[in-house]
């Protein structure tokens, strides 16, 4: 199906890094087929929504806490998709969906908003189907911060409290498949992860280079990374 997902689109209504490089690094590997009920947390204004639907011909909702349905509306149409997401505005920790109703349920550089909670895995599982998959991307560490005293200098400039939701490959996996509901199928660092982070920052707002930049340029792929998580609901 056609769509347009242009950098300039990407760029001027993203909160981070490009979401559709980190969505199909997230995807690769995975069969979505046509018609696949797919639930997109986070998904801001829609961007990876649209790919998704318009990519793999799925049954999409754009979930989102802070974006009204209007203003995503918009910035969808702007791709000039052949089939629109529908968006919805909610709370992650609050889904109005029936119990086992997605195949996938996916979040891009979101899921440290709401997903470190404990119980969160069991809860946001009720809402796959049996064998469905729990996919998402996240920035993390490359090396473990278990706290303020560990944290390198370098990157305090950077550093909001926020970034606390930080967390290792390791951490990810044992998080995700601790409660018995899924079944890892791939928890991986980004491979040259100081060259994404760069490019990322060089190709977006200016305030990224003005801040962020010389953290990057630092840090060199020591500690900041991003991890992704495939796992599949397994009951």
């Amino acid at each position: 199906m056609k769509y347009e997902i242009t950098e300039e689109l990407i760029y001027t209504n993203s909160m981070g890094p490009n979401p559709i490089k980190l969505l199909k690094w997230n995807l690769q590997g995975l069969a979505i087929s046509p018609g696949s009920r797919i639930l997109d947390l986070g998904s801001g204004m829609g961007l990876t929504s649209v790919y998704l639907t318009n990519e793999f011909d799925s049954e999409v909702i754009a979930y989102d806490k802070d974006i009204p349905p209007d203003t995503a509306i918009e910035t969808m149409l702007k791709c000039k998709p052949a089939k629109i997401p529908l968006p919805l505005k909610g709370d992650a920790r609050e889904l109005p969906f029936a119990t086992e109703y997605f195949d996938f349920i996916l979040a891009t550089d979101s899921f440290i908003y709401f997903g470190t909670d404990d119980l969160y895995i069991p809860y946001v599982c009720k809402f796959l189907k049996r064998d469905g998959y729990l996919c998402f991307t996240v920035p993390g560490f490359n090396k473990d911060v278990s706290g303020d005293s560990d944290l390198p200098e370098h990157l305090r400039p950077f550093w909001v409290d926020e970034c606390w939701t930080w967390h290792t490959k390791n951490w990810w996996k044992s998080h995700t498949e601790r409660t018995g509901h899924l079944r890892i199928v791939e928890c991986e660092e980004m491979k040259n992860s100081y060259e994404f982070w760069k490019e990322e920052t060089l190709k977006g707002p200016e305030q990224w280079r003005k801040t962020d930049l010389q953290v990057v340029e630092s840090d060199r792929g020591q500690y900041m990374g991003f991890i992704k998580v495939v796992a599949q609901r397994k009951e």
